[in-house]
């Protein structure tokens, strides 16, 4: 096998998609996502791509630099290197595709469920102490195995990546790179990691992949339809609990999504400036009084309804290019999403799509070679 930079960049995105470590000044990913981001500056790149992604560039940075208050850049950040990986992996897809194999696929979901079961059982066998006055103690024993992950925040960060695994494993299964005893194997392995996480949210997403897997020609097909309605849905959980008085005792965690709920339409129908523009990057602790990591309510009070636009804009459009395979990411992401995905900063869900679309063109590779 001839090695190349192609060769070596693929196999170091792989490897580096999943490798979010805490203890590290900076994780690697963002290093190699850096050099991607300039690579694709002074690259030869499609236009109107190039355009879209420049348009949202300056967006943020106008944010930036307004007179509005901002604490962080990190979610900016993840957006601008997110969407610029994904952009020069699909601008370069007719040159990777004759390099990418299922090997790539398989050396991923391997070395991520090496990494999940190794930060699983660190977190397991060295629970936090929770004090009596602790918020989270009254969440339930549990919660001592969440906090202590070698790679995010807490476990909840690793369930996502999980999430977004398992997606990249069903595409491959459909386009034929791996067989159905390995996804069987793979997806056992992976749940079993998503249950360990004591994540409600993604067991609750984990439901949404039988209708996936049962319905996948019929959602890619319908992608715009379905991501339509995807966010149609979100919404409308905002809004019943907004205008209901329902009373669901799930402990303080649920009960202060709730109140997240209530905030976010409570802003909007404040109609201010704030609300087309948002109260600046990492300061939508100033409506919600904490972090909020619940995904819309961040990006539509931190950026404001403009910023929702081109966001969701973002996503339709990667939609679009990728053929509709990315709504089998954005569905239990998104569902997730009701009570934890922090804000903009999911990078690694671009470079899996970007990844999805190799194997897409993998298996097409092979078809026109058949024919």
């Amino acid at each position: 096998m001839v090695i190349s930079f192609s060769r070596i960049f693929l196999l170091a995105t792989c490897l580096l998609s999943v490798s979010y470590i805490k203890l590290l000044p900076v994780s690697p990913i963002y290093i190699l996502s850096l050099a991607v981001f300039f690579i694709y500056l002074f690259s030869k790149k499609n236009v109107y791509n190039f355009l879209f992604f420049y348009t949202v560039f300056c967006y943020y940075s106008l944010l930036l630099i307004s007179n509005f208050l901002f604490a962080g850049v990190s979610d900016a950040i993840n957006v601008w290197l997110g969407i610029a990986y994904f952009f020069y992996i699909y601008e370069s897809k007719d040159r990777f595709k004759f390099i990418f194999s299922p090997a790539y696929l398989n050396l991923l979901i391997c070395a991520s469920i090496a990494i999940f079961t190794f930060d699983a059982v660190f977190r397991i066998m060295n629970p936090v102490d929770l004090v009596d006055s602790d918020f989270l103690l009254n969440e339930g024993f549990y919660y001592k195995y969440k906090l202590n992950s070698l790679l995010g925040h807490d476990s909840n960060f690793n369930a996502l990546m999980m999430l977004s695994i398992i997606s990249l494993c069903i595409i491959g299964y459909k386009n034929g790179v791996i067989r159905r005893v390995q996804l069987l194997i793979y997806v056992l392995l992976l749940v079993i990691l998503v249950l360990s996480t004591f994540s409600k949210a993604a067991g609750i997403a984990l439901l949404m992949y039988a209708p996936i897997l049962i319905f996948y020609k019929f959602i890619i097909k319908h992608y715009n339809v379905m991501f339509i309605l995807l966010i149609i849905a979100k919404f409308l959980v905002y809004f019943i609990f907004y205008y209901s008085n329902i009373i669901i005792d799930l402990g303080p965690s649920f009960a202060t999504k709730v109140k997240i709920y209530i905030q976010t339409i409570d802003f909007i129908y404040n109609m201010d400036i704030s609300t087309l523009f948002g109260v600046g990057l990492h300061n939508s602790e100033v409506i919600f009084e904490r972090y909020a990591h619940t995904l819309l309510s961040i990006i539509l009070t931190e950026s404001g309804l403009i910023g929702l636009m081109f966001f969701l804009l973002i996503q339709m459009y990667i939609l679009y290019l990728s053929k509709g395979i990315a709504i089998i990411f954005y569905i239990p992401l998104y569902v997730n999403g009701l009570s934890y995905f922090s804000g903009h900063g999911f990078i690694f869900m671009y470079i899996h799509i970007a990844l999805a679309i190799l194997i897409s063109s993998v298996t097409h590779k092979n078809n026109d070679s058949y024919a």
